[in-house]
């Protein structure tokens, strides 16, 4: 045999060894394929029985919970297979609660879900998307007329005592439409209709923030006071909203997209919670206290940890005499009343 034929022969055996070799099977996760015993679903089933328990770990007491279920459950539901049973709608809103409440990674989060990164990645978005389609008609309503704008600053006046106030803004500027010019109410100052905000956005004919504390005398100290009173409603959304729904407090590293959908879940369950669980998700010690008598302030709980939403500063400081000029009649008209 030559030196060849040596070589071809070798290699034929070492072949032949490879091919009857056992081949090696990757390993599986196994402890993912044993929800039944390892899932935080078993953890749930018994928080049942610590209804402190079970609000402090999914954001909302168990008959809220079992509502929201009810109505997202023909959304997230899927078929299961021949190969496989699909995750249920349970396991899938339970997960995103603690996803939203916690800020967790997937990856963390698989851990006590029972349920792959990959999976988490697809499921959550989806949850998110569902919560927001079944209670934005509801509990995230845009006015559209001009009856239910005039309600929402009737609201504002009865409640912060400053007329013709739209709504408070903080955290983002969203471009929105106003009624047009001045509305006469009888009985009510001749005041444009106008938004409220602090000191990170430009002023404008319909959008009011305070003078600054260089320019201040005892007019302008007023109205910085009543636009304060009127603008700290949001301040308290956006400070309970982000300490109930820790997401808020992370780093989202998500698609846009997915941002958008985690975003407006997390609105729509605010709201929610407000009207169906008002006692354990906001008490009356959440938010800010004021003193009418002393015209001191309490803070809520809101403020602790840090309120995380405070917008940068804007860079324009030149405002438009029209934009002047309505701050001006709202401050005239805090110092004649």
């Amino acid at each position: 045999m030559n030196r060849e034929d040596e070589v071809l022969a070798v290699a034929a055996v070492l072949i032949i060894k490879k091919l009857r070799e056992p081949k090696k099977r990757r390993p599986n996760k196994s402890w993912i394929e044993k929800k039944a015993t390892y899932s935080h679903i078993n953890l749930i089933r018994e928080l049942v029985n610590q209804p402190d328990d079970f609000r402090s770990y999914l954001r909302m007491d168990e008959t809220t919970y079992r509502n929201l279920l009810h109505l997202v459950t023909p959304i997230i539901q899927k078929t299961d297979t021949v190969m496989k049973s699909s995750i249920t709608p349970h396991e899938r809103l339970t997960a995103t609660l603690r996803f939203l409440a916690t800020g967790r990674t997937y990856e963390d989060l698989k851990f006590s879900t029972c349920i792959s990164k990959s999976a988490l990645s697809k499921i959550i978005p989806e949850t998110c998307d569902a919560i927001y389609t079944v209670l934005k008609q509801e509990y995230l309503k845009f006015p559209k007329t001009t009856a239910e704008w005039k309600n929402i600053a009737l609201d504002f006046q009865e409640k912060w005592n400053f007329p013709h106030c739209l709504g408070a803004v903080d955290g983002k500027h969203v471009q929105i439409r106003t009624p047009p010019g001045k509305v006469v109410v009888p009985g009510q100052p001749h005041l444009n209709y106008v938004f409220v905000g602090d000191e990170a956005f430009a002023m404008r004919p319909d959008f009011l923030k305070p003078y600054n504390q260089r320019e201040l005398n005892n007019e302008k100290r007023i109205f910085n006071y009543r636009l304060s009173r009127a603008r700290r409603i949001i301040e308290n959304t956006f400070g309970i909203l982000a300490n109930r729904f820790r997401i808020f407090h992370t780093s989202i590293n998500l698609k846009l997209d997915n941002i958008d959908k985690v975003v407006l879940a997390c609105c729509a369950l605010h709201n929610f919670l407000r009207r169906n669980s008002a006692n354990s998700y906001t008490p009356n010690d959440v938010f800010d206290f004021e003193d009418i008598s002393t015209g001191t302030t309490t803070p809520g709980l809101w403020t602790q940890p840090e309120n995380l939403l405070n917008p940068a500063s804007s860079h324009s400081r030149h405002h438009s005499a029209e934009a002047k000029d309505v701050r001006t009649s709202f401050k005239n008209y805090f110092n004649s009343s």
